[in-house]
């Protein structure tokens, strides 16, 4: 590696120039803090926690005791052997502001990167070195073509594997695509998903919605996508998330909840009841699917 001059104080390593997003110095063993916000410069990234980054931060003891990557973890520089070792806890290393970013800790910087090699990822994938490959972004987070590091999403906010934008649930993010689409009414999308899935039966939902809503009782729908469910016809009910509608004597069944099943012996059904009942203390229906216990 060679010092370079672009900054007041960089590094050049494989055709990629380093810094610290304060512009200390690279080779002093001094001491500073970046414990305030400061604007990530036009053209500049944080630098990616791989081996060649962790190699080069480990040579130098950049006026600092820890330098953070762009997963939030802190290295040890040679102020602080062994450099180069991971330093703390899982809690990342550095607070973002949009686009600002400081360490709540004294002794700690922030390395930044900039390439001097065409960057030719697309969306949802960054360049892990000089642009000669890329890597996808995993789910949580999202890139924009030619960047060097993968952003987190807002609270809020979700996003697949290899995501370009991060998105509301009720709305997903094909792979690779830095837009979001609203899902359609009979389908949702949960956090984390690419694509909508259809509403199961006994099941409905508007547009644009990250759960689907159960039927209410004495409704149904028969069939997966539903945008609404149907009143049962007369003498015939349903609980609630019912795929079918079942006549006194019946309930809708357990094991295949888009058909009807005869209440057993010493249970009944009356009209208006979803689900079958115990006969009362005294009573018993002999015959399946009985509507009425009778005395014993």
């Amino acid at each position: 590696p060679m010092l370079a001059n672009t900054r007041s104080n960089t590094l050049t390593s494989n055709g990629v120039v380093y810094s610290t997003l304060a512009d200390v110095s690279i080779s002093s063993f001094d001491r500073y803090c970046q414990n305030y916000l400061v604007t990530l410069p036009i053209g500049w990234v944080l630098a990616p926690d791989t081996s060649d980054v962790r190699s080069l931060l480990a040579q130098y003891p950049w006026s600092t005791d820890v330098l953070v990557l762009a997963s939030g973890v802190g290295y040890r520089t040679t102020n602080f052997p062994p450099a180069g070792v991971a330093f703390g806890d899982y809690q990342s290393k550095f607070i973002q502001r949009g686009n600002q970013y400081y360490c709540p800790w004294c002794n700690y910087q922030i390395m930044i990167m900039k390439s001097t090699a065409v960057n030719t990822c697309g969306a949802g994938t960054y360049s892990n070195s000089s642009g000669s490959s890329c890597a996808t972004c995993p789910s949580g987070k999202y890139s924009l073509a030619g960047s060097y590091s993968c952003s987190n999403c807002v609270y809020g906010k979700y996003s697949p594997r290899g995501a370009g934008t991060c998105c509301n649930s009720g709305s997903y993010t094909p792979l690779g695509s830095s837009t979001c689409y609203d899902c359609s009414a009979g389908t949702y999308s949960a956090p984390d998903a690419s694509n909508c899935t259809y509403c199961a039966k006994g099941k409905y939902s508007y547009g644009g919605s990250s759960y689907c809503s159960r039927c209410q009782a004495n409704t149904y729908s028969s069939y997966v996508g539903a945008t609404a469910c149907s009143p049962c016809l007369p003498n015939r009910y349903s609980p609630p998330g019912s795929a079918v509608c079942c006549s006194a004597g019946y309930n809708v069944s357990y094991v295949n909840p888009s058909t009807c099943v005869a209440c057993a012996v010493g249970f009944y059904a009356g009209e208006g009841d979803t689900f079958c009942k115990s006969c009362p203390s005294g009573t018993f229906a002999t015959a399946t699917g009985s509507t009425a216990c009778t005395a014993s």
